[in-house]
């Protein structure tokens, strides 16, 4: 697996190093473009849980010169704050992209229509992970669930299907989440995926039902949950059903 966030789930210290992937960046741009942005009333404010080098935001926002609200991110990772900020700046987005420095979980209190976010989704049973700021949990989907449980009418969060998505989508469903709309892209394992103790672990949460991907790759999926008044069509079932077809061994071309 292959990231460009930074480190966003813990509030320990983490390395200060930046990754980039530029697939999964370009495909979060596009999930924010085009499942997140329309459906924004004018002038409302997003928050963002990790920021990284703030690339996905600037790019979606570019091509949406229309949006009227406001994105606040917040980025523990200062190398990758330091340079967000520099690209909001050459990009002249300061208006409407403001980034902080900091954890998302100790943010001060402020209304927001809706939170977007990639989060860590490496599933490992401790961060003992060549990239432990990955570390998403025994089953990949621990920091997924916690931001489904933050008050905003939509959340557009990637999900990926090696990381227990069954189980994210029923846990939006308990906190009156539906699934509005989705996008999906096959990826091939990046390199911290592939480390081999990490590669066993996704192998043997396949066999007990948590994750669907096959030997080659997995499916990422962008996912626009909604508030029950803000979801015309329920796609939970289908969702589902597209996940759990990262199984056929096919499904990525080496």
């Amino acid at each position: 697996m292959n990231r460009h966030n930074s480190p966003r789930h813990s509030d320990s210290a983490v390395p200060e190093q930046i990754f980039s992937c530029l697939e999964e960046s370009v495909f979060y741009a596009l999930c924010i473009e085009h499942l997140l942005l329309p459906h924004i009333p004018s002038g409302a404010a997003l928050v963002e849980f990790g920021s990284g080098d703030g690339t996905p935001v600037i790019e979606a926002l570019q091509k949406a010169p229309d949006f009227a609200g406001t994105i606040t991110g917040y980025e523990l990772n200062l190398r990758a704050y330091a340079l967000c900020q520099a690209n909001i700046t050459a990009a002249n987005l300061g208006s409407k992209y403001h980034v902080q420095a900091g954890s998302f979980f100790e943010k001060p209190s402020f209304e927001a229509f809706a939170l977007l976010a990639n989060p860590p989704y490496i599933p490992f049973p401790d961060a003992s992970i060549r990239l432990p700021y990955l570390h998403g949990g025994l089953h990949g989907s621990e920091v997924t669930t916690q931001l489904l449980r933050e008050p905003y009418p939509m959340s557009l969060l990637l999900v990926s299907s090696y990381s227990n998505p069954l189980g994210i989508i029923d846990t939006a469903h308990h906190h009156g989440l539906c699934v509005a709309n989705f996008l999906i892209m096959p990826i091939r394992y990046g390199d911290y995926s592939r480390e081999p103790k990490v590669f066993a672990h996704i192998m043997t949460l396949r066999e007990q039902g948590f994750a669907y991907a096959s030997a080659n790759g997995y499916l990422l999926a962008g996912v626009l949950f909604a508030r029950k008044e803000y979801c015309h069509t329920e796609r939970c079932n289908e969702l589902k059903r597209i996940m759990r077809s990262a199984d056929d061994h096919h499904m990525v071309r080496v």
